[in-house]
């Protein structure tokens, strides 16, 4: 008998207990008709927008293709008057995956991704774009759905089935140090301040490495139902001092406008898809490669960091000395870096799953790599395996404006049919955006900074992972190009006329 479908969520705060699964979404396979058994959701009920690269009646899948499947608006709220819409939980989106892996079973997932979109009024899911705005003091919703790569399935094999397990840290309590001011005389000829040194308690989250350990004496216990596809971490993002992380919730809204909208906070958690079967009692890792401090903070400027290839460098040695592992996913994730211009030193906490932002203060970030493997005896050794990377960013065509998604996947698969190089890993990456860069950003750069009382415009790029060197096909092999300062709307481009 064929498994079902499970998707689950854990919380690592129950130390020793094993994650309590949610009730599995039904599958037609599991429906017997005229049984009494209630049937089960059609596809227009759980698939909201969607997008695909995958194009019906198409005599050859891409060599890399995807598709989109953002949750389903259930109250469209009123964005005009600051009402944010309603949407379904992610376990929903996780259904409608489900459902059309059924309805095309001659393809496959081989990666899934949480993304994150704009909610413009309407409310409208714009699919194609590639940047995201934020404003500062405005109404901002976002949405996140689930991004799938795809594949074309190499055997006969019954459709491919996905589950889901969200692990969320534990809460923990620490105590930081503080000081409280008063004013100590009331003598108008006297204006000092005196201080008082207090401790504060405030509730944070655990880090990644003793949530991975959690999470792992937990699947002795109860493993997944299957195979690990891949695992990836997403930020759940609320306002306030609030603790409840719900990996279920797929939107958020940020109100500049009021006080609490300027203070953000930001929780990560761990997804791990898997595919339906067999259990094989995985055991999960993690290993972050942060760029170095090729100078220190001081009074001379803020710290530097080296390139982002150098990472990618470090990234390859290091695989190169593993054996007995399995990649599962290789992702770029924004950490916060923290600068103490007294002690002349920077300091870069990738382990923290308590990240804290606002609009009256600047933050720092740094690009880091972050690679999730599974010990598997299957997998011998990685020591030939060149790591390497190629990013895609949208073509840009204006002072703000960019090709959309489905354009920029088509320049990929241009590029890939000459290269013909094989994939190692994928993912989606967000790049603040440079206007005085050509493309719009600077990808080599490991860090940025986002302003007090300041938007940000965010443009998003593919990054493809390949385990050998490569080399650029020649230009006249690939779709043309153009120079958006003098070919597309750049600001030499007249607009009007005096007459």
């Amino acid at each position: 008998m064929e498994p079902k479908e499970t998707t689950s969520q854990s919380d690592a705060s129950t130390s020793g207990a094993a994650p309590a699964p949610v009730p599995a979404p039904v599958l037609p396979q599991d429906v017997q008709h005229g049984a009494g058994v209630e049937a089960p959701p059609t596809y227009e009920e759980v698939m909201g927008s969607n997008q695909s690269s995958v194009i019906e009646g198409q005599p050859e899948l891409p060599p890399l293709a995807y598709i989109d499947i953002m949750p389903r608006f259930l109250n469209a709220g009123n964005m005009r008057a600051n009402i944010a819409p309603v949407f379904q939980k992610f376990s929903d989106i996780m259904q409608g995956a489900n459902l059309w892996l059924q309805a095309n079973p001659g393809l496959e997932c081989w990666k899934c991704e949480t993304v994150e979109r704009k909610v413009d009024k309407g409310p409208y899911i714009d699919l194609e774009s590639m940047k995201i705005h934020k404003s500062t003091y405005g109404f901002n919703v976002y949405v996140l759905g689930l991004r799938m790569w795809l594949t074309r399935k190499q055997n006969n094999s019954p459709p491919q089935q996905l589950g889901l397990q969200n692990v969320v840290p534990a809460t923990k309590e620490v105590e930081i140090q503080a000081y409280q001011y008063h004013d100590m005389c009331h003598n108008p000829q006297m204006y000092y301040l005196a201080q008082r040194r207090v401790t504060d308690v405030i509730t944070t989250f655990e880090g990644l490495a003793s949530t991975i350990d959690t999470l792992n004496e937990d699947l002795k216990k109860s493993p997944l139902q299957g195979s690990v596809l891949n695992i990836e971490t997403a930020n759940i993002k609320y306002s306030g001092f609030a603790t409840d992380r719900d990996p279920e919730k797929t939107s958020f809204v940020e109100l500049g406008a009021n006080r609490m909208g300027m203070f953000r906070r930001n929780c990560q958690i761990i997804r791990i898809f898997y595919v339906l079967g067999a259990p094989k009692y995985e055991e999960i890792h993690m290993q972050d490669i942060v760029p170095e401090i090729v100078r220190q903070s001081g009074l001379v400027g803020s710290a530097v960091f080296e390139p982002f290839s150098g990472a990618i460098l470090k990234a390859q040695m290091w695989l190169q000395q593993q054996s007995g592992i399995k990649v599962v996913n290789i992702e770029t994730r924004d950490v916060r870096s923290h600068e103490n211009i007294v002690k002349l030193e920077t300091t870069v906490n990738s382990d923290s799953t308590d990240d804290f932002d606002g609009s009256i203060w600047s933050c720092k970030y740094v690009k880091m790599l972050r690679i999730f493997y599974v010990k598997s005896p299957e997998m011998t050794s990685y020591a030939s395996t060149k790591l390497t990377s190629r990013l895609f960013p949208p073509l840009r065509l204006g002072v703000k404006t960019f090709e959309t998604m489905s354009q920029t996947m088509a320049r990929i698969a241009a590029w890939h049919s000459v290269t013909r190089l094989p994939i190692f890993g994928v993912e989606t990456v967000h790049y603040p955006f440079v206007d005085n860069n050509n493309i719009g950003f600077n990808p080599e750069r490991s860090d940025y900074s986002t302003s007090k009382h300041t938007g940000m415009t965010l443009v998003t790029a593919i990054r493809l992972y390949f385990p050998t060197f490569y080399e650029e096909p020649p230009r006249h092999l690939l779709p043309p190009t153009l120079d958006w300062l003098t070919q597309g709307e750049g600001r030499g481009t007249p607009v009007c006329s005096i007459l």
